[in-house]
């Protein structure tokens, strides 16, 4: 359910929409997805791909940030900002106190958080 969640989130469905369509869904399940893909994009439990064409702006490099994926070559990681958003920010917020972020970078994230959660998945 957490990669259905950020697939929607991704494609840019409004949440009041997210809702509509999985009515068991609470506004802290989403805050958990976003939880949930962070950690496992952060603590390296998941083996990430080294290559992120599948991921435009997404950008994985050994000298940065741990080899972490990053938002288009900044040093902002993708778990940087799942994990601002899980702890309640929001998108608007985030862009207002990072300008180098754009509101496509979004997608770019929950896309690619969705991959990792499906990876993670297909290991079990």
């Amino acid at each position: 359910m957490v990669s259905v969640i950020l697939d929607n989130v991704a494609a840019g469905v409004p949440r009041e929409e997210i809702f509509a369509s999985y009515p068991a869904l609470a506004c802290e399940d989403i805050a958990a997805a976003l939880r949930y893909a962070a950690e496992l994009v952060r603590d390296g439990s998941v083996d990430l791909p080294t290559e992120t064409s599948a991921h435009t702006g997404i950008t994985i490099e050994p000298g940065k940030r741990g080899g972490k994926p990053c938002v288009r070559g900044m040093r902002i990681t993708v778990g940087d900002v799942l994990g601002w958003l899980a702890h309640g920010m929001t998108e608007e917020q985030i862009l207002d106190e990072h300008p180098g972020l754009e509101k496509e970078d979004f997608a770019a994230v929950y896309g690619f958080a969705a991959n990792t959660v499906d990876m993670a998945y297909s290991h079990r």
